[in-house]
């Protein structure tokens, strides 16, 4: 089993969507760079404020997402 290579990015200025339209837009950027492991939406006082932070495992095969895939995927939100 290879070693696991783990990134953390922080993104801001993201625009208020929907979380399967927030994952499938992340899966999409990001995917080149590596597997998207976890997304963090950051709120104060429960309010969006435009910032999130993903967790891409960087030694694995990046793959591309289709909207299907998304509805599976919101255990990445959190």
């Amino acid at each position: 089993m290879a070693p696991t290579n783990l990134v953390r990015l922080h993104n801001s200025r993201v625009p208020k969507v929907g979380n399967k339209e927030l994952i499938y837009g992340l899966k999409e950027s990001c995917g080149n760079y590596g597997e998207l492991m976890q997304i963090s939406k950051y709120t104060r006082g429960g309010f969006f404020e435009g910032e999130v932070s993903v967790l891409l495992d960087r030694s694995s095969q990046a793959k591309t997402t289709t909207e299907d895939e998304t509805e599976e995927e919101e255990r990445f939100l959190l």
